[in-house]
């Protein structure tokens, strides 16, 4: 796989980051560059740097709560440790 096969097989994953392996597989073979198999597409794509995990879900912080917690920090910073 060339550096321009590379390129292709990046630009169809940055299109939707959420589709499945096997969706980006059949883009990539119709595009009629090569016709590459899954374990080929795969390891290519975690040497480029892109794994197969999903995101760190993280707590909505609104800007009140936000203001509420650094005011508690603000408060307790001086504390000595007993």
């Amino acid at each position: 796989m060339n550096d321009h096969d590379k390129q292709q097989l990046v630009r169809i994953l940055k299109n939707d980051r959420q589709q499945f392996i096997d969706e980006i597989i059949e883009k990539f073979n119709r595009l009629e560059i090569k016709t590459l198999s899954s374990i080929t597409i795969c390891h290519n794509l975690c040497e480029l740097g892109y794994h197969g995990r999903a995101g760190v879900r993280k707590p909505l912080v609104l800007e009140s709560n936000h203001l509420k917690y650094l005011n508690w920090c603000k408060e307790r910073k001086n504390w000595k440790k007993e």
